[in-house]
């Protein structure tokens, strides 16, 4: 099977299929007045404005004067318009699930109904080397949403079945905003500020909560995480993973291809592992410096019949 973590359409092209997308946007352009800033510029509740706002990772919206500040650097471009990477992904989920009823599998569902933590796979066996390999699978969950769909059925021991492809998402280049299709089926919980109350949290009801994607996202990093670990990583988080010598690196790449992702150097070169984001190889230096070596091992435990579907799936 070919490899299917591709980054979609690069920008500019399918105009027919941005088409739904560019309306949406020219619509919202209609009902908010939009500024491009940057982080740090963006608007400070209590300084700029005495109104209720809600505050997102890539935009703030003013709800009583409908403003809308996007945040640089991650914003996707919509034709003329920009967007932020959430907006685009409700649009998907929007135009492709109108329809979702996201607690449908609740009562078939063998583990607790939450998303499951810890969601990424971490695991830390201190050692220097003189020639080690930073590897990372390219697009790792955008490669489930292809395989499987975003809609897939999953349901684990038991069950798999395939949705429709994302691959019709025209966004698949933008990493932030192929992501954001995950996050979209998270629970919702956004940052609010008002002038009585500050900053505070509030939980809004999410149409397309999806416990089971993230189950499925999270049990085939976990299965990655493994295969690297059996094949001698010293060194996993969430889908990079860091081989001591050439040989080991090797059988990660082979292990994980086999699977049906790509495994791709990133840095090689002498170093060491120590601790959760201490290491270095080659060029490449984490920028947290521990106390000490600290070993750790926090990849999920899959049961038996679970690990056996999953992988029965991906192996190709």
């Amino acid at each position: 099977m070919g490899n299917h973590g591709s980054n979609g359409d690069a920008p500019g092209t399918n105009t027919s299929r941005l088409a739904p997308y560019i309306a949406r946007a020219e619509e919202r352009a209609s009902s908010f007045q939009t500024t491009i800033t940057v982080q740090y510029r963006a608007p400070i509740p209590g300084r700029d404005t005495f109104e209720p706002m809600m505050l997102g990772s890539y935009s703030i919206i003013a709800e009583v004067s409908r403003r809308r500040w996007l945040l640089e650097p991650h914003l996707v471009q919509v034709g003329p318009y920009r967007e932020s990477p959430g907006t685009v992904a409700r649009d998907y989920l929007q135009m492709h699930y109108p329809r979702w009823k996201p607690e449908r599998w609740a009562t078939r569902w063998p583990r607790r109904w939450v998303a499951p933590q810890p969601f990424v796979p971490m695991a830390v066996r201190p050692v220097a080397f003189e020639r080690g390999t930073y590897l990372d699978v390219r697009a790792c969950w955008w490669t489930v949403l292809v395989r499987f769909g975003w809609g897939s059925i999953y349901v684990p021991g038991r069950y798999l079945g395939h949705g429709p492809s994302a691959i019709d998402f025209p966004f698949g280049h933008h990493k932030t905003a192929r992501n954001s299709l995950v996050s979209s089926a998270r629970y919702t919980v956004l940052l609010k500020w008002t002038p009585a109350e500050g900053y505070h949290h509030v939980e809004r009801a999410n149409p397309y909560l999806h416990i089971p994607l993230l189950h499925l996202i999270h049990d085939a990093m976990h299965i990655l995480a493994a295969v690297a670990l059996d094949c001698g990583a010293v060194y996993v988080h969430t889908d990079g993973y860091i081989a001591p010598n050439d040989r080991v690196a090797d059988r990660i790449r082979k292990g994980i291809s086999d699977l049906g992702f790509e495994a791709r150097i990133k840095a090689q070169g002498a170093g060491w592992v120590k601790a959760v984001g201490d290491y270095r190889v080659g060029s490449l230096v984490s920028g947290v410096r521990a106390a000490r070596a600290t070993p750790l091992h926090q990849v999920a435990h899959l049961e038996e019949s679970e690990r056996t579907l999953l992988i029965r799936h991906l192996y190709r």
